[in-house]
């Protein structure tokens, strides 16, 4: 049961992280609704963060349930973790981007629009 709560847990962050990198920010990206600098400190490093997680959940699916190689991906990708250094030493400037993005009206209304078309009940910041 514990395992497949790891493995079904890390499935729901991979396609939380997806529908964040896809459904924002490579819109805003593509679309050129914000600057690359906005950009930059509103996601960090989210992408590798997606990628890193990505191939983790990969490799845990492929265990099966099976707690010693469930285990072996997490020692095996240990080094991976650390794409979390720079999203959380970055956290901080993050959420005052996100702040002052916020508070303005075009900005905001963006920050929504995009919410209900993703089907978010929760907004970005969370």
């Amino acid at each position: 049961r514990v395992c497949a709560e790891i493995v079904q847990t890390e499935n729901v962050y991979v396609e939380d992280l997806r529908q964040v990198v896809e459904g924002y920010l490579h819109i805003w990206r593509q679309e050129s609704i914000f600057s690359e600098d906005e950009l930059t400190e509103l996601f960090n490093n989210i992408e590798d963060i997606y990628a890193f997680n990505r191939s983790l959940c990969e490799e845990l699916n492929t265990c099966r349930l099976d707690a010693t190689c469930i285990a072996r991906c997490f020692v095996d990708n240990t080094s991976g973790f650390a794409v979390y250094t720079s999203y959380c030493t970055g956290y901080p400037r993050t959420m005052e981007r996100l702040a002052a993005l916020a508070s303005n009206n075009h900005s905001a209304r963006e920050f929504r629009e995009r919410q209900v078309a993703l089907g978010h009940p929760l907004p970005l910041a969370s």
